[in-house]
């Protein structure tokens, strides 16, 4: 099937639907086995009224013996944009089931024609999704009509910007002639379609029938033939097979991803658009996030609330150097975090990622020392099974043993190890016993560690491993009493990830230093931030010395506004609530699993799901398997994890439970 057609509008009442019409029977007259749609119809009672436009598709082609398709999923009595006639009618329109009933439409037909209501920017659901949106995520080719009349140009030039900043294909512009009160304004008509087409480079229809059939109960299905016969001049796109490998092709042979080797590639997959928690690639998949694009996307993709703000900076400047300048966007965010930290965090620094933001941390503590006049502290203190970046000091106090950075060993600044929490999240054991097996090591080297990092409860990228939050008390009160410094690294775990808003909020620690990243900007771009005490700041800038790390990037406007919209809308929300309602979810939807003979281990927190394997997930099969269900995941050895955004709808994360036990029940060997 070649991509949609999609008919939208310059406003309503321009004539979309009988051109929509016509080419539905332009289609069958071709021998093209055609369904068309209408995604929602407002100001009908059912599909069946006569007043709804899919009684004009079937009138357009009533004499005709061909197979078709005609539909109308959704159908509201009040005329007014989907999204207001909902609401007045105490209904919700779903994207989710709307786009998986044109997908499956889609599939059984050589061409998709479908019609929206009104404008691009009609607004469907009260999430914010609009008619553009669904251009986008059907990935279709537009046909847009005008009604050509003074103002003509204005409006339709607005619309074709709007969509070609989206980067959607505009197959044709109709432009739909009006008679003007004065019949010597012709001149007007033909300088409108000629100014649209210089400025646009596009080719614009001109439709000079429409008025005479604006009464649909006195057109039969030959009076479409004229308007028919100018579609042949639709240069109609059905080259995204073409272009899918295209891309794939050049990606191959030119471009390098994480962990991945270019002699044997990992396969990969074209995405031409996201929204919520669903993305879509150019060959038609729809896929659910199940890990919210490594763990940045806690609110989903393509947050309208998040874009307006993006949109509004970008407008303004997108960058400057932050030596010698401040912005609003800094200042906003750096507010909105002091919030929500640890109130004994004061100072901000700002990077460009997580890894830059550990290296920050660990810079500042060694400082710090350097400044009062101790050089011996240079060392750091981490866990055994933690992950804190891939930047070279980040990497130093990464897992040395069964971490990813092994092939550094002999380069990389030796720290200290600590062993791994032994008991789980919410497991009690002898905190006494637990304290003496670390203070051992506190005793032994604290004249050379300038700070402890590790990850709050959560070892994310080294295991998935959720240990007591008890442990978080015996680590702070060890580095007070041994004169060093606390540094948590809550970038993975951070905004509301593990069910609270940090996850030292569960043992009510305070750390020295915090590190930031991920879910700072939602996911829409990269930013990093190291928050410290007023102690280490003081420390490190007492003699008039400076904190050494300026990237070209910090505080960048557009991350820094993207940060500030992504904590006023987690902010704005009942978050906690619902990320305990989704680890509710998740541990009911993974007790199916318990017994299996493959299963180690089970374990959840917060909005993290971990099945734990006996041995390596075929990860090949294992995604290969996920894309043909219409999920995305990516399992790490011998772990399959889930970290959905919060915003993921029930259905959606109950089909990614479901998939993951097909698997493991009947295709896993």
């Amino acid at each position: 099937m070649i991509k949609p057609l999609f008919l939208t509008g310059t406003d309503t009442n321009v004539g979309k639907t009988i051109i929509a019409s016509a080419l539905l029977r332009h289609m069958l007259k071709m021998d093209l086995k055609t369904a068309i749609l209408k995604p929602i119809q407002t100001g009908c009672s059912s599909p069946d009224d006569p007043s709804a436009d899919i009684s004009l598709y079937s009138k357009a082609v009533s004499d005709l013996a061909n197979e078709y398709e005609i539909h109308c999923l959704e159908w509201l009595k009040t005329p007014c944009a989907p999204a207001l006639a909902a609401n007045l009618e105490g209904r919700t329109i779903n994207v989710v089931d709307l786009l998986a009933k044109i997908e499956e439409i889609g599939k059984r037909n050589d061409i998709l024609i479908i019609e929206g209501a009104g404008g691009i920017l009609v607004p469907i659901d009260s999430n914010g999704f609009t008619m553009l949106d669904l251009m986008l995520a059907t990935s279709s080719q537009v046909l847009l009509v005008s009604e050509n009349r003074l103002g003509a140009v204005n409006n339709t030039l607005l619309s074709i910007n709007e969509l070609k900043r989206n980067g959607l294909t505009i197959s044709a512009i109709f432009m739909n002639q009006t008679k003007f009160p004065s019949d010597n304004c012709h001149h007007i008509l033909e300088d409108n379609i000629k100014q649209i087409s210089s400025f646009s480079g596009l080719k614009c229809l001109e439709i000079p029938f429409l008025k005479c059939m604006a009464s649909k109960d006195m057109v039969g299905a030959t009076d479409f033939d004229p308007i028919s016969d100018l579609l042949t001049d639709i240069a109609l796109s059905d080259d995204q097979i073409e272009v899918a490998q295209d891309i794939i092709s050049f990606d191959r042979k030119h471009l390098l991803h994480p962990y991945d080797s270019p002699k044997n590639p990992q396969p990969v997959e074209a995405l031409v658009y996201a929204r919520g928690c669903e993305l879509h690639t150019i060959d038609g998949k729809q896929l659910i996030d199940g890990i919210s694009s490594w763990w940045s996307a806690i609110h989903g993709h393509n947050n309208p609330r998040m874009n307006d703000h993006l949109k509004s900076q970008i407008n303004k400047f997108s960058h400057t150097m932050f030596a010698g300048f401040t912005h609003e966007p800094a200042v906003q965010l750096g507010e909105k975090l002091l919030k929500i930290v640890p109130k004994n965090l004061q100072k901000i620094f700002y990077s460009d990622s997580g890894s830059v933001a550990v290296e920050v941390a660990m810079k500042m503590a060694i400082q710090y020392w350097q400044a009062i006049g101790n050089q011996q502290k240079i060392k750091f203190f981490s866990l055994l099974g933690g992950y804190h970046g891939d930047t070279l000091w980040a990497m130093s106090v990464c897992d040395p043993i069964n971490g990813m950075h092994k092939s550094f060993a002999s380069i990389l600044p030796k720290q200290v190890f600590l062993p791994k929490p032994a008991y789980r999240f919410g497991e009690g054991f002898d905190i006494e016993e637990e304290t003496k097996k670390y203070e051992k090591f506190f005793t032994l080297h604290c004249q050379e560690i300038a700070g402890m990092i590790f990850e709050p409860l959560a070892q994310c990228a080294g295991g998935f491993w959720f240990y007591a939050k008890e442990y978080l008390k015996i680590f702070k009160n060890l580095c007070t009493k041994y004169d060093i410094f606390l540094i948590a690294d809550e970038i993975a775990t951070g905004f509301g990830r593990t069910g609270r808003m940090f996850a030292c909020d569960f043992a009510e620690v305070q750390p020295d230093i915090m590190c930031l990243a991920k879910g700072i900007t939602g996911g829409t771009l990269s930013l990093g931030a190291t928050l410290a005490t007023e102690k280490i700041i003081d420390g490190i800038c007492c003699h008039g010395q400076p904190i050494l790390h300026g990237p070209t990037f910090m505080a960048n406007p557009l991350a820094c506004s993207a940060g500030i919209a992504s904590i006023s809308l987690l902010l704005s929300q009942n978050w906690q609530d619902r990320v305990m309602a989704l680890q509710t979810q998740i541990i009911d939807g993974l007790a199916r699993l318990k017994g299996h003979p493959d299963v180690k281990d089970l374990r959840v927190l917060g909005s993290i799901g971990v099945i734990e394997m006996n041995k390596p997930v075929d990860r090949e099969q294992f995604i290969s398997f996920c894309l043909a269900e219409g999920v995305w995941l990516r399992p790490v050895e011998n772990l399959i994890y889930i970290m959905p955004p919060y915003s993921i709808a029930k259905p959606q994360l109950t089909k990614i439970l479901d998939v993951i036990s097909k698997y493991l029940i009947f295709v896993r060997k």
